[in-house]
């Protein structure tokens, strides 16, 4: 996977599935998706078991030729646990990058470590950025990247999700966390992950239209113009038309149910 343009975090849904293998050949290959598992918390394992396959399923789908990454941030133990079986279970799933974090179970970073490790795919560390970078321990991060196995490609990813769009020093904070990050590790590709498209609000949709700052390009275009030599390396992503918080929406209770059809793969690729 060379460098992507365009990093999207997206849900592990049928339309946004649809919406990526709709893109014309040179756009998928210059879009390089982060997917997204939504969580189930308190789900009964066999439930869970059949979600996240149905949920790997959807996204193998789309990316027979390209390669992506794969994560469940907002996922409980077990369910981190449910991903690493089911990357592990399915070979087709290659293409599939995992990803994992400073702020994961111990239990998770291993599985993910041990994936990249096994099966060559790489891997992409998330680095969720709460607000100021001095918020972040670095000794976590330190910790993890240590463990990566040295044949292991391994690629950061710079969650700006949860900072406020409000925050007049982000793209301050952005450059703070990319120095301190970047000589870590000679990372493949290292993104941005802004915000999302403004949220919408009655009274806005009632004015007909209006103007809205984006406050992630702003960061994007602040921290691109500083001059730092990392910027060769630098993709811009983004949530998209969803919110943050739309990203970590749990699914219709009618996905959890064992035995269903909706978001299920065929029998014949549900082997565990």
């Amino acid at each position: 996977m060379s460098g992507p343009l365009y990093v999207p975090v997206l849900p592990t849904k049928q339309h946004a599935c649809q919406a990526y293998r709709q893109l014309i050949p040179e756009v998928q290959t210059a879009v390089v998706p982060l997917w997204n598992l939504p969580p189930r918390a308190g789900v009964h394992p066999d439930a869970l078991a059949v979600g996240v396959r149905g949920d790997l399923w959807r996204v193998r789908k789309a990316h027979r030729h390209h390669p992506a990454w794969i994560d469940c941030p907002f996922a409980d133990e077990a369910q981190q646990s449910a991903l690493a079986e089911a990357l592990f279970a399915d070979a087709d799933v290659s293409a599939l990058r995992p990803v994992t974090g400073p702020d994961r179970p111990d239990a998770h970073r291993a599985a993910m470590l041990e994936h990249a490790r096994s099966t060559g795919s790489g891997l992409g560390i998330r680095v969720m950025l709460p607000g100021h970078w001095d918020d972040v321990p670095l000794h976590a991060v330190r910790d993890l990247i240590a463990r990566v196995d040295p044949a292991v490609e391994a690629d950061l990813l710079l969650d700006l999700g949860a900072v406020l769009a409000d925050r007049t020093d982000a793209a301050k904070e952005t450059r703070r966390a990319l120095d301190a990050l970047l000589p870590l590790f000679p990372w493949r590709t290292a993104a941005v992950l802004g915000g999302a498209f403004p949220d919408v609000t009655a009274r806005l949709l009632e004015r007909g239209s209006a103007v809205v700052p984006r406050s992630d390009w702003r960061v994007w275009t602040e921290v691109r113009g500083s001059g730092r030599e990392f910027d060769s390396i630098l993709a811009y992503g983004d949530y998209g038309a969803d919110s943050t918080r739309g990203i970590a929406r749990p699914p219709p209770a009618r996905e959890a149910r064992p035995g269903t059809r909706c978001g299920t793969p065929p029998t014949s690729r549900t082997s565990s």
